[in-house]
């Protein structure tokens, strides 16, 4: 395991997509859902969503930064897959990007499509309750992993160490860590009839962001998406299979936030807080 220098300071929102989502003056307009009003500063994307030493491991005295180095190397593969859907010329059929249009031009996509999901996703701080619920499961998630795991630079050391029965706090630590963050990310990225049933749809109605913005359902059995899936991406770009219902999408991802939403109008954060809640706490009245 290296020890190079990445910041202590890890995003659960890819920077990237945060950065879609500034207005004209370079900065995010964003909503407090504690104290249920618009916030009167601004920020950038290494201000929000993000935890510090989120995913370093600490063993032994020692620091190690693996799991957010991969982190990087796939979210730079994500990067630019996106910045290549939002190409002005790339060809729209009412607002959906052709299913073939992007197998032809981007015959890895769905896989990216699929890493995308399923990392951002996991790696989201409301979602650490459930992965570690995984921790009962981990032979058998080891098993599954080793089907997958090859296609990704990591340590087979590092991996292997997880089935050692945890004595102390670090190795449970470690083993909280690598489930949440590699194991799990990994097996339910698989590319699926309903990764490929996805699209990336062009819209007007200026999405938002928020710290909780996946909306999708795994199966526990057999480690797959199942169901409607939706992700922002943009203001005007989101990810989903079923995109007559971006607007409820819209709301939810509103709803379902924790601490905050974001978005390049303080008009569309006023819209949404007004259609959810009048509510002086988190919002939690809007369903699909």
């Amino acid at each position: 395991m290296s020890n190079q220098q990445l910041s202590v300071n890890h995003h659960y929102i890819s920077q990237f997509i945060i950065k879609n989502f500034y207005a004209e003056g370079g900065l995010l307009y964003s909503f407090n859902i504690k104290h249920n009003k618009i916030n009167t500063r601004q920020y950038s994307a290494k201000n929000v969503c993000s935890e510090k030493n989120a995913h370093t491991i600490e063993m032994s005295n020692e620091k190690f930064i693996e799991i957010e180095s991969f982190y990087s190397d796939i979210e730079s593969k994500i990067a630019d897959l996106l910045r290549k859907v939002q190409e002005p010329e790339y060809q729209v059929i009412q607002g959906v990007i052709p299913q073939e249009l992007i197998e032809q031009e981007l015959p890895e996509a769905y896989k990216l499509i699929s890493f995308l999901l399923s990392f951002s996703y996991w790696r989201l701080p409301a979602n650490k309750m459930k992965a570690n619920q995984f921790r009962s499961k981990i032979r058998k998630i080891y098993k599954e992993y080793e089907k997958y795991g090859n296609e990704f630079n990591l340590e087979k050391q590092l991996l292997l160490d997880i089935a050692k029965k945890s004595d102390n706090q670090e190795k449970e630590d470690f083993a909280k860590k690598i489930t949440q963050y590699i194991f799990l990310p990994i097996l339910f990225s698989k590319v699926s009839d309903a990764i490929r049933n996805c699209r990336f749809v062009k819209t007007d109605k200026n999405l938002v962001l928020s710290d909780n913005p996946v909306i999708c359902t795994f199966d526990d059995k057999t480690f797959d998406f199942i169901g409607d899936i939706y992700m922002p991406l943009s203001p005007n770009l989101c990810l989903t299979n079923a995109p007559e219902k971006i607007e409820k999408f819209q709301l939810k991802v509103f709803e379902q936030a924790r601490n905050i939403v974001m978005a390049n109008s303080q008009d569309i954060l006023l819209e949404l807080k007004n259609k959810c809640s009048s509510s002086t706490q988190a919002v939690q009245t809007c369903h699909l």
